[in-house]
């Protein structure tokens, strides 16, 4: 698998955590829709509403999108709080509090807000992302999330299968053994030697000794009394050809006086 490969896997592991988690706390937000009276997701004690209206120009445009903390307590002049009224969601600026009683008014607007309670309060906004209405809508839809992660996770098997596919496995097995082969012929070759020399050094003339059987020197002793015994004869035969011959020659040197005679 190439370095492009392997980052990219990277990133696709990366993103598909991301987006698991974020599924999660989506399917965790809708249960709280369904199993309480409110209309919008709970996300730990927070939730997250898109702009639709200019009202609350140029603090908020239209597709902002805005982090609010659900409270009724803490909410002072000049907070920015979202409230429900004939079951319309409205974000407006605190320009006045008297106890529980509200007054309330779009930055943006002529005229203020009929005064509210704070029991009618959502909560106080905390933080603006500007013109991210759309990404607001993607990523708290669980279908959407569901289909990237499954599209993730397809494409990640896709890399993987590719690679697995293009055969390197084999080709790197094959040059590996072709690398191995010398080395083995090279550790037979040394083993030969050492073998040798062990078995030359473990040969001596003590070692020689020692093995022969008490059989095989009395075998020797024989054998070399039958040459000695032998040899002896041979002797012996050769010393009496030598006395015949110079009894032969005697006796010819006596004919020979006899007959000079």
């Amino acid at each position: 698998m190439s370095h492009f490969s392997k980052i990219l896997k990277w990133i696709i592991n990366i993103l598909s955590g991301f987006l698991l988690l974020l599924l999660a706390i989506v399917v965790y937000g809708r249960a709280t829709t369904m199993f309480s009276t409110n209309k919008y997701p709970n996300y730990f004690g927070y939730t997250l509403f898109s702009i639709a209206s200019g009202s609350m120009e140029p603090t908020l445009y239209i597709n902002d999108v805005i982090l609010v903390k659900i409270t009724q307590e803490d909410i002072e002049k000049d907070d920015i709080i979202t409230y429900v009224k004939n079951n319309e969601i409205i974000t407006h600026r605190v320009i006045h509090k008297d106890n529980n009683t509200l007054t309330v008014k779009g930055d943006n607007n002529n005229t203020i807000d009929s005064p509210i309670t704070t029991d009618v309060v959502i909560g106080k906004v905390i933080k603006i992302f500007p013109k991210l209405s759309i990404w607001q809508k993607i990523l708290t839809e669980p279908k959407i999330l569901i289909t990237l992660f499954i599209t993730l996770i397809l494409f990640d098997f896709a890399i993987s299968y590719k690679g697995k596919d293009k055969k390197e496995e084999p080709i790197k097995e094959i040059k590996e053994e072709i690398k191995e082969e010398p080395k083995k012929k090279k550790t037979t070759d040394k083993l030969k030697k050492e073998d040798l020399l062990d078995l030359t050094k473990a040969i001596n003339i003590d070692d020689i000794k020692d093995a022969l059987t008490d059989d095989y020197v009395e075998e020797k002793k024989e054998k070399r009394k039958v040459r000695k015994k032998k040899v002896e004869d041979k002797k012996d035969s050769e010393e009496e050809d030598e006395y015949t011959v110079r009894l032969d020659l005697s006796r010819i040197q006596k004919r020979i006086k006899k007959n000079i005679k």
